[in-house]
C-alpha cells in the first residue's frame, strides 16, 4: 500500500487512470480502509487516497467519491466508543478528505454533504494542521451558489472561521480569508453573517499583511461587503477600510492583482451606496485613489475606475439638483485632485 501511495503522489495521470480502469483500485482501498486491522496499512491508504486526489484534481476526486471511500474516511476521524484514532491516522484522514473537497470542477456541496458537519468540528480541533485542511477544504466547498453555502453556514462554523483571520500561523489565515471571501460573495444574509462575527476589521486589518496573497483576499472579500446593501456600506465605512484602500490604490508598488480587488471595492461603494457615503468618499479621497487607478497598464482596471468616478459625479449632479448648488459639488475636487495619469 505505501509503494502504491508512492506511486499515485509520482506518476503520471495516465498511469493512474489506468489503475482506476484496470486494477479495481477505488474498491480495493475502499475496503482496506474499512476492514483492515493494521493501523499502517490503513493509514497508508489514507494516504493514497489524499495522494491520488490531489494529484489530478480534475477526475480522481470524482472517481474516488463515486467508488464510496468518503464514508470509511470519515469514519477514521471520528471517535468509537470513547477510542481516540491515532493522531497520525487523522491527519492522514484529514488531509484525504481536504483533497477529496478540493476537485475541479468544484464538488457540489450536496454530494459532499456528509462532511460538512465533520468540517465544523474539525476547525475546532487542537491539531493545528487538522484545522488547517479542514479550513482549505471550507474554502473551496464555501465558493459555490448562495443556496448551497447556506448548508455549510448551518453548521455552525462561521464563527470559528472568522476567529481564525487573527490566527499567528499565515496558513490558517489565508485559509480562512479564502472562506470568508467566499461567504461575502453570498447573499445579503450571509454577508450580514459574517460582518455580525466581526469579519471587517480583521479583513480590514489584514490589508497590511506582508504577504501580498492574503492582502487580495481581503481586498476580494471587502469589495463583496461593499457590493451589499447600504447598511453594510455603512459597516465597511464604520471599520474604518475605505482610507485603508485608499493608501493602496495611490501605492505605485501595489500589484496589479491587488490594485484590482481594491478598485472593485471602491466602485462598488460608488454604485450602491446612498448619497451621503458618495459625499464621504469623496472627503476621504476616493477621487484621488480612484484617479491613481488610471496610470495602471490594465485595461480593465482603467475601466473600472473611470466608472467609480462618473458614479461619484452623476450623484454630484443628483445633489446639485436636489439643494439648488450653483455646481456639481464634486467637480472642482475631481479637479484639483493629483490625479496620476501615464
Amino acid at each position: 500500500v505505501w509503494m502504491l501511495a508512492t506511486l499515485a503522489a509520482t506518476t503520471n495521470v495516465g498511469a493512474v487512470k489506468h489503475l482506476f480502469k484496470v486494477g479495481g483500485l477505488v474498491g480495493s482501498l475502499r475496503r482496506l480502509l474499512e476492514s483492515s486491522s493494521d493501523e499502517a496499512c490503513r493509514r497508508y491508504s489514507l494516504i493514497c487516497v489524499g495522494n491520488i486526489a490531489g494529484g489530478n484534481k480534475t477526475l480522481c476526486p470524482e472517481l474516488l467519491l463515486k467508488g464510496g471511500v468518503l464514508e470509511p474516511v470519515l469514519q477514521l476521524l471520528t471517535t468509537k466508543g470513547g477510542e481516540v484514532p491515532d493522531q497520525l491516522m487523522r491527519r492522514a484522514a484529514a488531509a484525504a478528505l481536504t483533497h477529496l473537497c478540493r476537485g475541479k470542477p468544484m464538488v457540489k456541496v450536496t454530494v459532499i454533504q456528509p462532511t460538512l458537519r465533520t468540517l465544523a468540528h474539525l476547525v475546532n480541533d487542537s491539531d493545528v494542521e487538522i484545522v488547517h485542511c479542514a479550513l482549505l477544504a471550507l474554502a473551496a466547498l464555501t465558493s459555490c451558489s448562495s443556496e448551497e453555502l447556506q448548508h455549510i453556514l448551518v453548521t455552525g462554523c462561521l464563527p470559528r472561521i472568522v476567529s481564525l483571520l487573527h490566527y499567528p500561523d499565515d496558513r490558517l489565515v489565508a485559509a480562512a480569508v479564502d472562506a470568508v471571501g467566499n461567504v461575502c460573495s453570498g447573499n445579503d444574509m450571509q454577508t450580514q453573517l459574517a460582518i455580525n462575527q466581526g469579519a471587517l476589521p480583521a479583513l480590514c486589518r489584514l490589508l497590511a499583511h506582508p504577504s501580498v496573497g492574503i492582502r487580495k483576499n481581503a481586498a476580494f472579500a471587502l469589495s463583496n461587503v461593499a457590493s451589499g446593501n447600504e447598511d453594510q456600506i455603512t459597516a465597511v465605512f464604520a471599520a474604518g477600510v475605505f482610507p485603508e484602500l485608499f493608501k493602496i490604490a495611490l501605492d505605485p508598488e501595489s500589484s496589479p492583482a491587488l490594485l484590482k480587488e481594491v478598485v472593485f471595492g471602491i466602485v462598488n461603494a460608488t454604485s450602491g451606496g446612498s448619497q451621503d457615503h458618495a459625499r464621504d468618499l469623496v472627503k476621504l479621497g476616493a477621487l484621488s485613489a480612484l484617479g491613481a487607478a488610471f496610470g495602471c497598464a490594465d485595461v480593465k482596471i482603467c475601466e473600472q475606475a473611470l466608472g467609480g468616478v462618473d458614479n461619484l459625479l452623476d450623484v454630484g449632479v443628483q445633489m446639485q439638483h436636489v439643494e439648488k448648488l450653483g455646481a456639481n459639488p464634486f467637480v472642482e475636487e475631481f479637479i484639483t485632485e493629483p490625479l496620476m495619469l501615464s
